[in-house]
């Protein structure tokens, strides 16, 4: 079923990318995710930590300082000795973001409030696929017009904690890549520069 996620996610993100005129505002994203489980919640799915990639996103920015992003996160393997996950984790979230309207600038920072689906961990038994409320931090640095560095930290807060996924923090890690160029403001130390 994960294997069918991946390939209509690939198919979803290739059309969108061709799909898009200048005018548009979407970003695209590939990263790498830690999950951190709190310690009373460790004995609940066997698990302190669980290394996921890929995760992928695609954000669609509105007006005023809102966007909208979507992303599904898959733990596709182990990295042995390094990574081992005890079950593998797999999520589908949607955020509502705020990025201070600072999405000119060539460093972004932004909070976004949102909802997760997040599938049952299978060392719990008879687990379900439980909903969790999230709340988000996260920056990016463009390093060019296109492609930038995204750091991101999500609070799930799980619904149902004693029949499927415990409230758990997720750490993501990233590229990112604009479909259309940005064109930034001058930085504001620059422009300080010229007043004297």
């Amino acid at each position: 079923m994960k294997k069918t996620f991946f390939l209509v996610s690939i198919i979803l993100f290739s059309s969108l990318s061709k799909a898009q005129s200048k005018e548009n505002k979407w970003v695209v994203g590939i990263s790498s995710s830690l999950v951190i489980f709190d310690k009373k919640d460790r004995d609940n799915v066997r698990d302190g930590h669980n290394f996921q990639f890929p995760k992928i996103n695609v954000a669609r920015y509105l007006s005023s300082g809102l966007s909208l992003d979507a992303s599904m996160t898959l733990g596709m393997f182990d990295i042995e000795p390094i990574v081992r996950n005890p079950f593998d984790y797999f999520s589908l979230d949607g955020t509502l973001r705020y990025d201070f309207n600072s999405s000119e600038n060539n460093f972004t920072y932004y909070v976004g409030l949102g909802g997760s689906i997040v599938f049952p961990p299978s060392t719990i038994q008879n687990s379900k696929s439980s909903g969790t409320l999230n709340l988000t931090f996260g920056s990016t640095l463009w390093l060019g017009n296109q492609w930038g560095l995204n750091f991101q930290s999500v609070y799930k807060r799980s619904f149902e904690p004693g029949q499927g996924m415990v409230s758990h923090i997720q750490i993501a890690m990233g590229i990112v890549y604009s479909l259309s160029p940005k064109y930034f403001k001058p930085r504001s130390w620059s422009d300080r520069r010229g007043e004297y």
